[in-house]
């Protein structure tokens, strides 16, 4: 992903969030039967520096790439299948 060089997100965008170091950074991620959360890194903003690897492997991959490619995540496209049946009740004006 760094091969491309750094491009992280303009200041305009992603403000900086300045938070006390005392406060509690936790990622987590959907079970796989979408039940629950699994805990993927338990923290402090003040370790943060100290946990990098632990991040770059708790972090999902799109976020990453948002903050550090200042690429969006393209959502998949989503079909919906549907049909167009006249309609039969009687008695009724035809609108024109």
């Amino acid at each position: 992903m760094l091969a491309q060089g750094l491009a992280p997100t303009p200041a305009h965008e992603a403000p900086p969030l300045h938070m006390p170091e005392n406060t509690a950074l936790v990622i987590s991620e959907e079970t796989e039967d979408a039940s629950g959360w699994v805990g993927a890194y338990t923290g402090l903003v003040s370790t943060t520096g100290e946990d990098v690897e632990a991040l770059e492997m708790a972090i999902p991959t799109w976020v990453l790439e948002l903050l550090l490619l200042n690429r969006s995540p393209q959502a998949p496209p989503l079909k919906v299948s549907f049909v167009v049946i006249p309609w039969e009740k009687k008695n009724e004006p035809v609108l024109e």
